[in-house]
């Protein structure tokens, strides 16, 4: 499946959960178990589509790294291709988040998470920087909680972190499935052991202050002085006459 494939393939995702949620009752908690029975066989078609979505992402991954090692190799600019990479990268993990969010339904927002996932999958494939859809979006202002979450572009940001931690070893492999697998044995070592030092995320990734030497005041020096004569002066007089 070509990119603009995968564009047109998460339109129509996105177009069918949206018909889906037109059915009112899936914004009721007391009618989300019903509207989910209605609609179960819908929901997993959309993830199974979701997948061939990540799988043909995976490949386009594979094949635009494969372009930047031959740029690299032959000196050539390659911005434009790194540009891709990254684009394609977030739309993988954006697609891989509303397949998981589908996956397991259990309430209204999970709904609302993945539609907003692929929408901002679609933007970003088309090479833009997408932002929750108010118009589509939070139509039940109280959930604050998932409200904030949206707003403030920190899923956005989040996955632009980890494509910069693993763009490297992407570059060099080609394979998204395993750096992610190692991202996430790192991420899950590093909570670890924060967990058992006690200390939180902003603690552990904070650098080490350097150690900062201990200033000597002029009393110490003298007084050290005055130490040292002092021991000259019993080794002198303790010292045995000479022969």
């Amino acid at each position: 499946m070509a990119m603009s494939d995968v564009k047109n393939k998460l339109s129509e995702i996105q177009n069918f959960i949206q018909k889906m949620t037109k059915d009112r009752s899936y914004r009721k908690a007391n009618k989300f178990m019903e509207w989910k029975n209605k609609y179960s066989f819908e929901i997993v078609k959309c993830a199974g589509e979701l997948e061939v979505c990540r799988q043909s992402l995976s490949v386009i991954i594979s094949d635009v790294a494969r372009n930047i090692r031959l740029g690299n190799s032959e000196a050539r600019d390659v911005s434009l291709q790194e540009m891709e990479l990254e684009n394609a990268t977030i739309g993988y993990l954006s697609v891989d988040d509303a397949a998981f969010a589908l996956q397991s339904v259990e309430s209204y927002d999970a709904i609302n998470s993945a539609f907003e996932m692929i929408n901002m999958a679609t933007k970003r494939l088309y090479g833009g920087s997408p932002k929750a859809n108010q118009r589509t979006l939070f139509r039940h202002p109280e959930r604050d909680d998932f409200k904030k979450q949206m707003e403030e572009d920190e899923v956005q940001a989040s996955r632009v972190a980890i494509y910069r931690e693993i763009k490297d070893d992407l570059i060099t492999t080609g394979r998204i499935e395993d750096c992610m697998k190692k991202y996430r044995q790192n991420k899950k070592k590093q909570q670890e052991v924060r967990k058992v030092s006690g200390k939180t995320a902003e603690e552990y990734d904070a650098p080490e202050s350097p150690a900062v030497p201990q200033t000597v005041s002029e009393d110490d020096v003298s007084e050290r002085r005055a130490k040292i004569d002092m021991d000259k002066n019993m080794a002198f007089n303790s010292a045995p006459p000479e022969i």
